[in-house]
């Protein structure tokens, strides 16, 4: 017959495997230079490299779409080979060793936050104030753009950029008597700025409206209606 199946200890102790191997390897990446790592290979020759990436794709990126719990060894697997796998894309950004679609999950990771998103688009042409649907970006979405979002791939990852951007937006209701006001010694330009934005916090996403003040102290004469900021930034 075929081979038994794996017992959940013995699972545990293969994942754990996979783990310890991922947490060294990314701490040995951290003392690796691009010398070593592309023209030496070491510690692995850049085809074990790609192998690899493959390999701890497998493993990693599924746990992102767990449909149910994850054990201990599971969420240990996926924090680590996310590092790893943070690392080395990080690597493959100085010299590519893996072509951008290498990186990706497979299409049925992350179609269904293509077919969220192209359905929530599309009913909101019949109603402009629909509510985000639950889950669109949320859960395993939203832990796959944070944990590996190049495993997603870019013209997607936009997509739901400006969707989050739209949303925003309209929950601000942005009006006059929310826009942020600054006066800016032009002398004193950075400090001023980080006195003056800094304890905002996310009011500044509100319209911030710029006031100068000259070198010779007086209050510039005009209104901001963008070009000042323009030029304060």
């Amino acid at each position: 017959g075929g081979a038994a199946p794996m017992g959940g200890g013995a699972l545990a102790g293969l994942l754990g495997l996979h783990t310890m191997f991922a947490m060294v390897y990314h701490y040995l990446l951290i003392t690796v230079d691009n010398t070593e790592f592309y023209e030496r290979q070491y510690p692995f020759t850049l085809s074990e490299v790609r192998a690899m990436v493959q390999v701890v794709k497998s493993l990693v990126y599924p746990l992102y779409w767990q449909p149910g719990p994850m054990s201990e060894a599971m969420r240990q697997l996926r924090a680590h080979g996310t590092r790893l796998m943070n690392r080395l894309f990080e690597r493959n950004c100085h010299r590519a060793f893996l072509a951008e679609h290498d990186w990706l999950a497979s299409d049925r990771h992350y179609n269904t936050l293509a077919s969220s998103l192209d359905g929530f688009l599309a009913s909101r042409l019949n109603d402009p104030n629909e509510e985000q649907p639950e889950g669109l970006l949320e859960g395993a979405h939203a832990s796959a753009l944070r944990g590996v979002p190049f495993a997603i791939p870019f013209d997607l990852r936009v997509r739901v950029l400006r969707q989050l951007t739209h949303l925003d937006r309209q929950k601000l209701n942005d009006n006059p008597q929310s826009w942020v006001r600054c006066t800016i010694r032009r002398a004193r330009v950075v400090s001023d700025s980080f006195e003056e934005l800094n304890p905002i916090g996310s009011a500044i996403k509100h319209t911030v409206q710029i006031a100068f003040v000259s070198e010779e102290g007086g209050l510039e004469a005009g209104i901001d209606g963008g070009g000042l900021f323009k030029e304060f930034l």
